[in-house]
């Protein structure tokens, strides 16, 4: 099959590098992780024809549903190429009395790695002692895209695309379900869904639910904190 041949020789020329990239990730010799990609490709080859077009036939954890389905009072889902849109909605998971979850949809990028930087690949590899060799991460353009109404595609660095939709100006989050069902909806779709998605203004903070007092804690003498076994006894003898 010739025209497979060539398609596959295409492919271990596009993916050659990322693989050998993986297994020099984890410490394995450089002559190792050369035999251990050509094995990966092999392997490859020979059940190509048991691939039935599946990338991955396990679906994944979406964390906006698992927050809805436990009862989180603030959830929202943004892009760290849309500042515009991200920004107000971090802030408003701060100022929120109940449980807030964000998920932040964000492309793997170089972090800090410039010359006065101690988080830098130059600085780790000079200042650390190296138990196995890694390879070079080199820096990528930062994405950044606006998402305005309707569906925005943004072409990720490993060459893969995801689609996101900013919630409507009409849409209601305040309704649990109709949230869930409108991430589920829009998921089927394989679009990703942005924006405050839910929240309960109601939920009360962690200190209301717990009853703790005014004073912080590190402010408490020893005494008020530990008042002694007799105290202890007498607590305990409540739930008797």
């Amino acid at each position: 099959m010739p025209e497979f041949d060539e398609e596959f020789r295409r492919l271990f020329a596009l993916y050659f590098q990322p693989v050998f990239s993986f297994f020099l990730r984890r410490g394995f010799p450089r002559e190792e992780c050369r035999d251990l990609t050509q094995e990966t490709f092999l392997r490859v080859y020979r059940s190509i024809g048991r691939f039935r077009g599946e990338a991955n036939v396990q679906p994944p954890i979406d964390p906006v549903l698992l927050a809805l389905s436990l009862g989180a009072t603030f959830v929202a889902r943004g892009f760290s190429g849309d500042k515009a849109q991200l920004v107000p909605i971090i802030k408003a998971g701060l100022r929120h009395n109940g449980f807030a979850l964000i998920d932040v949809i964000s492309p793997c990028v170089s972090f800090n790695d410039h010359e006065s930087s101690t988080k830098s690949y130059r600085y780790t590899r000079d200042h650390f002692h190296d138990a196995a060799s890694v390879d070079f991460v080199p820096l990528r353009r930062e994405i950044t895209a606006p998402i305005d109404d309707g569906v925005v595609v943004v072409d990720m660095h490993d060459g893969s695309t995801v689609r996101f939709r900013k919630v409507a100006a009409d849409y209601d989050p305040r309704d649990r379900d109709a949230a869930y069902a409108y991430v589920r909806e829009h998921q089927a779709k394989g679009e990703v869904v942005t924006g405050l998605l839910h929240i309960d203004e109601r939920a009360p903070d962690m200190h209301a639910v717990s009853g703790t007092i005014e004073r912080p804690l590190v402010d408490l003498p020893f005494d008020e904190i530990c008042p002694g076994s007799a105290a202890l006894a007498e607590l305990m003898e409540e739930y008797r």
